[in-house]
């Protein structure tokens, strides 16, 4: 179960899952890097009992659960505030994805404008103008797509952004 998610504190390697040969019921995890071969990438092992990790975020889950048991309306407040931070980010990224894609899609209006001007006044072979438009129409369709799967996110987000909000606000108002 933490496997993926522990680390060494000193050279960063991941702490392996092992068991003890004399007792298969006492299993522990330590440092991958500690006296591997000659790569020796850490000095210490950093061994610590399944058992006693288990306790020690068991610890902290009843340490969370009564927190938010007593102060129910603060840890909504700041389950939310981060939930609303994280949204906030996510939104702006889809954003300026978005503006992107709109600016591309403008830039390849006027790159085919240039390129019928081009071909209309012999510039350009008929061949490349076929060439060329077929791939600024290919790459304006799929920017289409994306720019109306970006701004229906954008927009099923700003409606659960404002559910969050009034009920952010129902909460603290409750609080007061």
């Amino acid at each position: 179960m933490f496997s993926v998610l522990l680390v060494c504190a000193d050279c960063g390697s991941k702490l392996g899952y092992h068991f003890n040969q004399a007792n298969h019921d006492i299993t522990y995890f330590n440092c991958m890097g500690y006296n591997r071969g000659s790569r020796k990438i850490c000095t210490s092992t950093h061994y610590i009992r399944t058992d006693f990790l288990e306790q020690v975020v068991l610890g902290e889950i009843k340490r969370l659960m009564k927190f938010a048991t007593l102060y129910e309306n603060e840890f909504a407040k700041i389950v939310m505030g981060n939930s609303i931070k994280t949204a906030e980010q996510e939104r702006r990224s889809k954003q300026k994805e978005l503006n992107s894609l709109l600016a591309r899609d403008k830039e390849l209006d006027l790159l085919f404008e240039k390129i019928y001007e081009d071909n209309t006044l012999g510039r350009i072979s008929d061949d490349r103008f076929s060439k060329l438009s077929v791939k600024y129409e290919t790459e304006q369709k799929e920017n289409e797509v994306k720019i109306n799967e970006l701004q229906a996110e954008l927009d099923n987000e700003l409606l659960q952004a404002i559910c969050f909000y009034l009920l952010f606000v129902n909460i603290q108002g409750q609080g007061n």
